[in-house]
């Protein structure tokens, strides 16, 4: 079986940007456990006889042409409604401020 830390625990909260009680850590590391077990039954299952699937769908990717062209952002409602945009470029938050 697999152990996790509770620092591991607390390095995945912080990577998840998630602020954890004490009782919570110790239920996510209770589960995690478990679910990381199920793997470790997974690779006792003898698949030397069986095939590998490749998909499981029929359908093809439909691609369209490459075309250079002027987009006509300012007519999309969703682009005109945006918060904070300089002209067709939208502002967001930064994502990393560490």
């Amino acid at each position: 079986m697999t152990h996790i830390s509770e620092k591991e625990i607390e390095h995945l909260a912080d990577l998840s940007r998630i602020g954890l009680q004490k009782e919570e850590k110790e239920a996510l590391v209770s589960d995690l456990e478990g679910i990381l077990s199920y793997f470790d039954e997974l690779k006792e299952v003898n698949t030397d006889a069986i095939l590998p699937k490749t998909g499981g769908s029929l359908t093809v990717n439909e691609l369209r042409d490459d075309r250079n062209g002027e987009l006509r952002v300012e007519k999309d409602l969703v682009i005109q409604s945006f918060p904070d945009r300089e002209g067709n470029l939208l502002k967001v938050p930064p994502v990393f401020e560490k």
